[in-house]
């Protein structure tokens, strides 16, 4: 996944609507929205799969 295609969407489902205490707090979000994004997150450009299971069936 590139840079882009992740930093858009994080930024309005997972950091605009909160503020962090702790960087953290931040890191924890992060993974927990990194493992979200590439596990249950269906993509469009990716024939509605998700990331990993995209790259399972390359």
């Amino acid at each position: 996944m590139s840079v882009e295609r992740f930093l858009e969407p994080s930024k309005t489902e997972c950091f605009y609507p909160r503020q962090f205490e702790t960087a953290e707090e931040l890191i924890v979000i992060l993974k927990q929205y990194l493992e979200y994004s590439n596990r249950q997150r269906i993509q469009q450009k990716l024939k509605r799969l998700t990331p990993i299971d995209s790259r399972n069936q390359s």
